[in-house]
């Protein structure tokens, strides 16, 4: 054999197991090394390519419900009657929006017309209880009264020791002014009478005060209006006699009185009705002093014009 084929069947053999060893990392140095002198390394082994199987994407997870929230019932309460009014005003506006019908019209009964002034004869008398126009009426707010009245009247005297009672009649004329605001009246009065016994007379003069209460306005259309009478009074007494001695005596009193003011015509003349009990006492200054309490219960009947 030839020296040659032998040197290189000996190369063979020795690098066979140093090929299939792995390769080992050579030390790498820090200085340069020349291009020159890196040599082409033929790859010794190719690492298979690796084919990646497609992996499956995962399965989508449900999330887990969220606790529903706590609603307080109040809320609840309002969000109902909100909802229930929102349902309210569709309803409306879908009514007001659609075509509305005519609906039947009940008849309305008219009051039969009445005749005019000009239109009514002079023979129709009009109606009791109808309506009245009062206004062409008189006003009534002044008073001017004449009273005439007859008297019953007990009197009890005394002077010093002596004492005594007696019993009389007597004539008496009353004339009265007095300004009338419908529900009550206020006024002034002047009475003077004249009572006569066998030898003796006694004149008596009154002046006073009066308020009247009516019952019912005392205005025009009200034709009977009854009334309740106060008086307060200043009252002096004249005696003359042919038997015993004259004197004279003043004092005051109070009174009070129910009667009526009747309208026949409508209009200012009223007639008038009156019960009044009037009570005073009285004196002088003799000495000793006379007193006299007097007590008088009176019907008065006269009439009063209101202008």
């Amino acid at each position: 054999m030839p020296a040659r084929h032998f040197i290189f069947t000996s190369i063979f053999i020795f690098s066979s197991p140093l090929l299939a060893q792995e390769p080992q990392t050579t030390e790498v140095t820090s200085e340069p090394v020349a291009i020159s002198e890196v040599k082409e390394v033929t790859p010794q082994a190719t690492v298979p390519a690796v084919h990646a199987e497609p992996i499956a994407p995962p399965a989508p997870v449900n999330p887990a419900p969220a606790p529903a929230p706590t609603v307080d019932p109040k809320v609840e309460v309002m969000q109902k009657q909100i909802e229930e009014m929102q349902k309210q005003l569709q309803t409306l506006s879908t009514q007001k929006n659609a075509p509305q019908t005519a609906q039947p019209v009940s008849p309305i009964p008219t009051k039969p017309s009445t005749p005019s002034n000009n239109e009514k004869g002079s023979h129709e008398v009009p109606l009791l209880g109808s309506e009245t126009d009062f206004s062409n009426l008189r006003k009534r707010e002044f008073s001017l009264g004449w009273l005439y009245n007859s008297t019953n009247s007990e009197t009890d005297f005394s002077q010093g020791g002596a004492s005594g009672s007696g019993e009389s009649r007597k004539v008496e004329i009353q004339i009265e002014f007095a300004r009338n605001f419908t529900r009550y009246e206020i006024g002034t009065f002047l009475t003077n009478s004249y009572r006569e016994v066998e030898d003796e007379n006694l004149t008596t003069t009154v002046f006073g005060a009066l308020v009247r209460f009516n019952f019912i306005e005392n205005m025009p259309g009200n034709n009977f209006v009854p009334y309740f009478a106060g008086y307060l009074v200043l009252a002096g007494q004249e005696y003359n006699s042919a038997v015993s001695d004259e004197y004279e005596i003043s004092g005051n009193g109070l009174g009070a009185a129910l009667g009526f003011n009747w309208f026949p015509f409508g209009e200012i003349f009223a007639l008038n009705a009156e019960l009044r009990r009037l009570s005073g006492d009285l004196d002088n200054n003799a000495s000793p002093k006379l007193k006299v309490e007097e007590e008088q219960t009176t019907v008065n009947v006269g009439w009063r014009i209101y202008f």
